[in-house]
């Protein structure tokens, strides 16, 4: 969107500085202001750096889960319980502040859902 409005604005300048048909620098003018708006009123910038913490925060606990698995036989079953319990803990705190009005997309959660399992499956021998 960054792109698409310094692409319109430096077109409807341009197209003023270069003769131009009116319309042209109005019709760029226009999409820019729409793109400005559209922008502000959905707030991509504030969801997009929420979910970029909430993204460091799950990266952070794969390397836990990872840890975990690597400990698993050493560990008694209520010690992996607790250690499960804990991790789920964080998880929920690392996605808590992502906004519930984000749009789910339920075909993309199945389609990474799919391709999540398929990589553990195969990285830790896990059957399906």
């Amino acid at each position: 969107m960054t792109a698409f409005v310094a692409f319109g604005s430096t077109g409807a300048i341009g197209s003023l500085l270069l003769g131009a048909p009116d319309w042209v620098a109005e019709v760029l003018a226009t999409a820019v202001a729409a793109a400005g708006v559209w922008t502000f009123y959905y707030g991509h910038a504030s969801k997009a750096a929420l979910l970029e913490v909430a993204a460091e925060s799950c990266a952070k606990l794969t390397l836990c889960w990872r840890d975990l698995w690597a400990r698993l036989e050493g560990l008694d079953e209520a010690e992996a319980w607790r250690e499960v319990q804990r991790l789920r803990g964080k998880e929920l705190d690392a996605t808590a502040r992502v906004p519930a009005s984000l749009a789910v997309r339920r075909w993309l959660n199945q389609k990474c859902a799919k391709e999540t399992y398929e990589v553990l499956g195969d990285e830790y021998a896990v059957a399906n």
